[in-house]
């Protein structure tokens, strides 16, 4: 158990890193995250977030009544 919050709090650190990152290059998400890790020596090992930092544009107008208007869908839709 001590091992695993350990490992939570790595994980939590090297998120909120990268999170301050893409906030200091002005983007608004990040897109894609993933943890990456690998053994430094024998004694120690690295945790990397990484993912892409985006820039959020408001959707074009539409005219009124286009079937643009309807919400995107938040889930694959079933066959």
């Amino acid at each position: 158990p001590e091992l695993a919050l350990f490992l939570t709090q790595i994980r939590q650190d090297a998120t909120r890193a990268m999170v301050e990152m893409a906030r200091r290059a002005g983007a608004d998400a990040v897109v894609g995250f993933a943890f990456a890790g690998g053994a430094i020596s024998s004694m120690s090992s690295e945790i990397t977030a990484y993912g892409t930092a985006v820039k959020l544009e408001p959707l074009a107008a539409t005219a009124a009544g286009s079937s643009n208007d309807a919400p995107l869908p938040t889930s694959p839709a079933s066959p």
